[in-house]
């Protein structure tokens, strides 16, 4: 009986020992919580956001220089709700910054070193270039910029990237002054032998990016304050209102292959109707009712009604059964329309450098 108390006594006191070791255990790992400063706000509203750090029971709040309003904070999962515009953005360099903080941690743990405050602070330093970086903002930016503009629009901005990326493998916000600038410039003058609407595009998406950091308080200063862009020059050219008659023509006459007359139907809709060649492509029989066009536009995401003249009307394809889902037009894609408008200027004696973008 004796020795059966003692193994009861022995089993609560090493229990209770464990029990004692595992909880002082966790007192010693190193923690790190992301939170909302609730007692501090800023003249704009917003409280900051910090990371702590616990080490040894010791704990030091780092500022992230992300911040938000208060219902805007979820401290359910310690992230920026969907109603900050900026959430995206905040967010993924939280997630950064949090993943970053937990590394050093690990590390250094692993490395058998003495975690110390002011050894994580000297590697955590290195995560803010992150922060700073240009290219991570605007392609943290992108997926929320896809519900609003057109997949070409997103082409354009993935393609103004890669461009940039060329001449500055790694850009931050804070290269980006007047000299680096003009150094861009002269990049694209005397390497690429860009066009001046080009580069004032290529100026005006940087110009761009740098505004959504600035509204995001990502930047203090705009770069492009003393430094003007100047009005990108349209070098569109139009059809005038007789070659539109010598292309209706064309179409009516018979004479033209089939391909060119399919394409020839929907460019010469677009130029009566006004539509894009993505609502072209879009347009089914359920958006047109009697005399008009009711589409949702690919590029603006708005409802617009437009009336049907009659040399449009003339250009709908005769359709016995119009299922409401099905497509009004065989739209081919971009190029080869293109190149079928060129064949097609040719041949009516056109010396215009026309494509399908001038219809509208």
């Amino acid at each position: 009986m004796r020795l059966i108390s003692f193994n009861v006594k022995f089993h609560y006191f090493y229990q209770n020992v464990s029990q004692w070791l595992h909880r002082e255990i966790e007192r010693m790992t190193p923690t790190v919580i992301v939170f909302l400063r609730q007692d501090y706000k800023k003249s704009d509203n917003t409280h900051p956001i910090y990371i702590r750090i616990i080490i040894n029971r010791r704990k030091k709040d780092i500022s992230l220089n992300i911040s938000t309003k208060l219902n805007c904070w979820n401290p359910t999962n310690c992230r920026i709700r969907r109603t900050d515009p900026q959430y995206l953005h905040k967010n993924r360099m939280i997630d950064l910054f949090e993943t970053k903080a937990n590394d050093i941690l690990f590390k250094m743990t692993v490395e058998g070193k003495s975690i110390s405050f002011e050894e994580f602070l000297r590697r955590f330093k290195t995560s803010y270039s992150l922060y700073n970086s240009f290219y991570e903002f605007i392609e943290s930016e992108i997926p929320q910029l896809q519900a609003k503009f057109s997949d070409g629009t997103i082409r354009t901005y993935n393609t103004q990237i890669s461009k940039l990326k060329k001449f500055r493998p790694r850009l931050s916000f804070d290269d980006i002054d007047i000299n680096f600038i003009k150094a861009y410039e002269h990049y694209m003058i005397a390497k690429l032998k860009n066009n001046s609407n080009t580069i004032k595009k290529s100026l005006s998406f940087i110009k761009q990016v740098i505004n959504k950091a600035i509204t995001a308080n990502l930047v203090k200063e705009n770069p492009f304050k003393n430094y003007h862009i100047g009005k990108i020059e349209g070098n569109r050219q139009y059809l005038s209102m007789q070659e539109l008659d010598t292309l209706m023509k064309l179409y009516r006459s018979g004479s033209i292959k089939t391909g060119q007359k399919n394409v020839l139907r929907y460019f010469l809709f677009s130029c009566y109707t006004g539509l894009r060649y993505h609502d072209v492509y879009d347009l089914k029989y359920k958006h047109i009712d009697h005399n008009y066009i009711r589409i949702d536009m690919h590029k603006t995401g708005k409802l617009v009604e437009i009336p049907i003249v009659n040399k449009a009307m003339e250009l709908l394809p005769d359709q016995d059964d119009k299922i409401p889902e099905m497509k009004v037009f065989k739209v081919l894609s971009n190029q080869p329309t293109n190149r079928y408008i060129k064949d097609i200027m040719t041949a009516v004696g056109i010396k215009k450098s026309i494509s399908f973008h001038c219809a509208r």
